[in-house]
């Protein structure tokens, strides 16, 4: 079971891990400490995080921009808010949780009952790229999927302050080591193309070296998806 980073939910980073601990079964789940510490997790059919503690934690969603609660139904897309209803110490009213997720309430081929969701991003990391919202994640969802040629590491240039930006966005993307120079270029048009096909907007992508990022990002902590270079 995996936590704390969307891999778990990542079809290519699912199948790398499994093959990495010998066909291990992975499992993605979240929580919130503040209203409850794990509420969620997916299941054999990989589907999105089922929600587990409705009898705990009053789950909403919202406008991360408006705050306005969006209905809850299938397919909607939206802040989560929590409110822990047991929790007795410092207990979290309303609580926005950062993290933008989409729901699907239609059932699950599992057969488990009530909602499930995918995280598509954080709210505090939005990027307005010419009228599009840009979730790093999201670009970096796109990006692992070109696996084995890349690793998976992935860092955002900002140029000036954030959530406005103008393309095309600089994004770097360590490759693997045994990928070939003369390859590279299809590489970099490859995943240009496909970001603006899946994520509507337009990128510069620049290929640096395997392990420069890891090193940067580090192992041990929450990925840095995104270097500001005007601070």
């Amino acid at each position: 079971m995996v936590s704390g980073e969307p891999g778990g939910s990542i079809p290519e980073v699912r199948q790398r891990l499994s093959q990495g601990f010998s066909g291990a079964e992975i499992y993605d789940a979240i929580g919130s400490t503040h209203a409850i510490f794990a509420s969620s997790v997916s299941c054999e059919a990989n589907m999105g995080m089922h929600f587990l503690a409705d009898d705990y934690c009053l789950f909403e969603l919202v406008d991360p921009e408006t705050l306005e609660v969006i209905p809850f139904e299938d397919g909607a897309e939206g802040e989560i808010v929590l409110t822990g209803l047991e929790k007795e110490c410092a207990p979290a009213i309303r609580w926005r949780d950062k993290d933008i997720v989409q729901v699907f309430t239609e059932p699950c081929e599992c057969g488990k009952p009530g909602f499930r969701f995918v995280v598509k991003g954080r709210a505090d990391y939005m990027l307005l790229v010419r009228g599009v919202n840009v979730y790093p994640h999201a670009i970096k969802d796109v990006v692992t999927s070109f696996h084995p040629r890349v690793t998976g590491n992935i860092q955002i240039v900002l140029n000036e302050p954030p959530p406005v930006v103008m393309p095309p966005l600089p994004i770097k993307i360590e490759v693997e080591d045994k990928i070939k120079a003369s390859d590279e270029q299809e590489l970099i048009e490859e995943i240009e193309d496909k970001i603006h096909n899946s994520l509507r907007f337009r990128a510069k992508v620049e290929l640096v070296n395997f392990g420069s990022l890891e090193s940067k990002m580090g192992s041990t902590h929450k990925s840095q998806l995104i270097l500001k270079t005007y601070e």
